[in-house]
């Protein structure tokens, strides 16, 4: 017989020590193993990651963006009246999403930060050991305590590093894109629901099941890899001026030489896939709308036999659809094959 109360006391109920080293997902783990998970096995979602909690944060922290607004349009709307020589006025202001989110999860952010720094530190530091070890290993005079030392950093480190650092990160990023896309619906649905006749003939109800549904869910991916801008080229740095120590200047050169031979490839790929990208979303509001049309007044196109009318309007968009997404792939699939042949064009140089 199957137990209905979730197993052990969930994310917000446990220990520190617990929560580092994920201990508090062991019994429902443990559940699963002995049966079939039901929807009573499950914890309550966090506190802090409920609807109308997001939504009470959202409203404040967009709130304080209006008046931020409105506080520099007014100074600008001063400063145009006191001058008199003519000058162009400067742009207004517009409150802005981004900053309200920022403002929401500056915390969440900084916190990620952190722990993605302390990732890349960890993996710039175990070949370091490494190459410690290995200049010790030859030598029999050296003492064995720095031998065992460097064995246990070499063990530590990536367990720290891989096993601890970078889970909470992609987990505390993962997290806080859900939260966005969580406060996106919420906030898109609300929207909708209030939205006058005269408004509702500019937007179907197609469009804003696609901005629920398929736009937000890329947000909660595009946040696991938001740290890269910064720290990208951090860790190239610090990787190249190893590498110069290592293996000197002249082959460090060729390798980035080589690295950057296909940049320019690379970079007209992804100026080509962003394009049809934005295409093949517009393709996407066009086919959801028009299905959408076609579900709500089935039974007038069933009555009026207009099936094949209907369906040599989706038919061509299906197709047009297919066609991006199979340009989509094989664009990819080529930027992947410039990948593999620079990495082994590095290896061998």
């Amino acid at each position: 017989r199957s137990d209905p109360r979730p197993p052990g006391g969930g994310f917000e109920k446990t220990s520190f020590v617990s929560r580092a080293l994920f201990l508090w997902v062991d019994p429902l783990v443990s559940l699963a193993g002995r049966q079939p998970l039901e929807e009573g096995n499950l914890w309550d979602t966090p506190s802090n990651s409920r609807v109308v909690n997001l939504l009470g944060r959202f409203d404040a922290c967009w709130d304080a963006e209006i008046k931020k607004a409105e506080s520099a349009n007014a100074t600008l709307d001063a400063k145009a009246k006191g001058d008199s020589g003519g000058k162009k006025m400067s742009k207004r202001r517009e409150p802005s999403l981004m900053k309200s989110f920022r403002s929401m999860f500056w915390g969440e952010v900084i916190h990620s930060g952190v722990l993605q720094l302390a990732y890349q530190g960890c993996v710039l530091a175990s070949p370091l050991l490494m190459r410690r070890f290995f200049a010790w290993y030859p030598n029999p005079s050296n003492g064995q305590t720095e031998g065992y030392m460097l064995a246990l950093g070499m063990f530590i480190l990536p367990v720290i590093g891989g096993g601890v650092m970078w889970s909470h990160c992609v987990i505390t990023l993962y997290k806080m894109g859900m939260d966005i896309r969580t406060t996106l619906n919420a906030v898109i649905y609300r929207k909708a629901l209030g939205l006058s006749n005269e408004a509702r003939q500019s937007s179907t109800t197609g469009e804003v099941v696609n901005l629920m549904s398929a736009d937000s869910e890329k947000i909660p991916m595009a946040c696991i890899t938001m740290h890269s801008t910064w720290v990208v080229p951090m860790f190239l740095t610090v990787a190249i001026w190893l590498l110069t120590g290592l293996v000197g200047g002249t082959a460090t050169g060729c390798s980035i030489a080589t690295m950057f031979a296909v940049l320019p490839f690379q970079i007209v790929i992804a100026i080509k896939t962003k394009k049809v990208t934005n295409q093949q979303m517009e393709i996407t509001d066009d086919r959801v709308k028009l299905i959408n049309e076609v579900l709500q007044g089935i039974k007038i196109v069933k009555v009026r036999a207009n099936c094949a009318k209907k369906m040599k309007k989706i038919k061509p968009i299906r197709q047009t659809f297919a066609r991006h997404h199979f340009y989509c792939s094989s664009t990819r699939g080529r930027s992947l094959s410039l990948n593999g042949s620079r990495s082994s064009g590095v290896w061998r140089s």
